[in-house]
């Protein structure tokens, strides 16, 4: 019988139900009885590529209770969240989670999972789900689906050229892979280089009669600081390149010095309003929190995902911080995350927030502990939460270059930066250009498009019809061999 038409297909092609090409073979068993037998779960197949990534064993795994048994060669579908395409071909005999279904193919079986996983598929197979916490793929509705079914030999070739062309784009993916984290290392490297003064030696050989950063913090008074809380840090603990737990006395470029972050900056904290009270949120007032500075990080922020009220405002210890505030996150995996304020906003108690001097650039101060993440979160204390506390922020020490040289370190960053969101902007559309690729020829697979029809094939009606008419005769013969067994039994005990 005919399934529903996606698509016209070639004349030697046809579109079947899935139970005309394929029987999803049930055999529960208790998995316990076979402590070394393979074990197979959705979460050991690639999405969308039918890649067996891993596999363990039924002790291995803790696996409990009835399990489904599959055969070498058979294909596993999971039919947990459909949408993640998942169905691999069993490399060998052994146990499968319940939320997948062994397949018998009456078709070539490569093929069989290429289409389990296709988006076309996946979308139709998504299309109907009623629940949406975790949707699965009931029996009955994956054996009305429809299939593709071109003649047996087109179908191992389409196979072939599909593997071909998908080796091809693992290779690609793993050397797009690759880029990001050599990336990561330049963006380290520039930033580096900024503080070590690498970015600026030209410059200062040409203005060498500029005022030196000891001399600007001399100049000014320091920030007024709130009187609160535990006294600095009294143990040096260096950064790599700008900030440091205490004053390290390494060496600095000619002008530049190391000095108390509270000499340049006043420190501030934040809060957050009740969140059981309603009408202390959503009143305008622009409120940063661990997203929006994950979302900003190393950039200027304008706008928040949620705002407070001037009611909120006034009870809770958060504060009305002012434009070009310095926000470092200090808490949980986030530490590190820094943004500038683009207009007047508060932050969460999870951050610690530097108002800038006038011989202090906000940027030069956001690049400064941008470069000394991963220090940064080595200051950190405890494993489940970890938390910088304020006697480290307070014991903050900065490689503060002259004002003059901290503008030319901003501008060059920041010129680096670009070239390098440029780059990782190319990397991210080819791998779009990659996934389209990919949908590309696996739709054309399925259309009948990516190889050559041959007339001398046989039919995909004709196949399957013999191959039905091979499965009756089978079972045919078998009830006859029973029949005469039994029959045999019946004359012996005669």
């Amino acid at each position: 019988m005919s399934a529903e038409q996606l698509w016209d297909l070639p004349p030697s092609w046809s579109w079947e139900r899935f139970e005309e090409v394929a029987d999803v073979d049930l055999q529960l068993e208790d998995a316990k009885r076979f402590p070394t037998a393979v074990h197979i779960a959705p979460n050991h197949i690639e999405s969308g590529t039918a890649r067996l990534v891993d596999q363990g064993t039924v002790a291995g795994d803790k696996v409990a209770g009835p399990k489904h048994r599959f055969s070498r060669g058979q294909v596993l579908y999971s039919k947990i969240r459909p949408y993640l395409a998942k169905a691999v071909i069993a490399p060998c005999d052994g146990f499968c989670s319940s939320d997948m279904y062994p397949i018998n193919a009456r078709c070539e079986p490569a093929f069989l999972v290429r289409w389990l996983v296709s988006p076309a598929f996946t979308v139709r197979v998504s299309r109907d789900q009623n629940r949406t916490v975790l949707p699965k793929v009931n029996l009955a509705t994956l054996r009305e689906l429809p299939v593709p079914v071109p003649p047996l030999n087109e179908q191992r070739r389409i196979v072939a050229k599909l593997e071909a062309l998908q080796a091809r784009s693992r290779r690609a993916r793993e050397a797009l892979d690759a880029v990001p984290p050599l990336l990561e290392k330049l963006r380290q490297s520039i930033l580096a280089a900024a503080f070590r003064g690498d970015l600026t030696k030209d410059w200062r050989a040409k203005h060498k009669d500029v005022e030196p950063a000891s001399t600007w913090i001399r100049n000014n008074p320091q920030p007024e600081q709130r009187r609160s809380g535990r006294a600095a840090a009294i143990t040096v603990r260096p950064g790599r390149c700008a900030i440091s737990v205490g004053d390290p006395k390494t060496s600095t470029p000619p002008g530049w010095c190391w000095t108390s972050l509270l000499s340049v900056a006043r420190m501030e904290s934040g809060h957050t309003p009740s969140r059981a009270v309603e009408s202390y949120w959503n009143g305008g007032i622009p409120w940063v929190s661990i997203p929006d500075a994950r979302d900003h990080n190393g950039t200027t922020i304008d706008e928040t995902a949620s705002t407070i009220s001037e009611e909120g405002l006034a009870n809770s210890a958060a504060r009305i911080l002012p434009r070009e505030t310095v926000c470092l996150v200090r808490t949980a995996a986030s530490i590190g995350y820094v943004t500038v304020l683009g207009r007047e906003m508060a932050t969460s108690q999870d951050f610690a927030n530097w108002v800038c001097g006038p011989a202090l650039l906000p940027k030069y101060l956001m690049y400064a502990l941008w470069a000394e993440r991963d220090a940064i979160r080595s200051f950190g204390e405890g494993s489940a939460h970890p938390t910088v506390y304020f006697p480290e922020l307070k014991a903050f020490h900065l490689k503060l270059a002259p004002l003059e040289e901290q503008q030319v370190i901003v501008d060059r960053i920041e010129r680096y930066l670009s070239t390098w969101e440029r780059l990782r902007g190319s990397v991210s559309a080819a791998r779009q250009a990659l996934a389209t690729l990919e949908s590309s020829y696996l739709a054309k697979a399925f259309r009948g498009e990516l190889v050559p029809q041959d007339p001398r094939d046989e039919p995909a009606e004709a196949m399957l019809a013999r191959l039905e008419g091979a499965k009756g005769a089978g079972q045919e013969e078998a009830a006859s061999r029973a029949k005469s067994a039994s029959g045999r039994r019946r004359e012996a005990r005669g």
